[in-house]
């Protein structure tokens, strides 16, 4: 999978939980369990969330909804 055609609908799915369960904070390997994803695959998803500013890592390295943006970016 690479960047550009990670699915859609993953990613719905991945927003939708976040939007969901407002303070959802996932490390990468829970990320990754969470939807069932491959290492590969879950970098390339968390990457793309993260570039287009719907997540956010903690400073611990975790992942969270940028809560200033919502659900409208993704």
């Amino acid at each position: 999978m690479s960047l550009m055609t990670a699915s859609e609908s993953l990613l719905q799915r991945i927003r939708s939980d976040f939007n969901e369960n407002p303070g959802l904070r996932l490390t990468p390997w829970q990320f990754r369990q969470m939807w069932s994803l491959a290492p590969n695959e879950s970098r390339i998803v968390m990457q793309k969330l993260v570039t287009a500013g719907f997540l956010r890592e903690d400073p611990d390295g975790a992942l969270v909804q940028n809560v200033t943006v919502g659900s409208t970016h993704v």
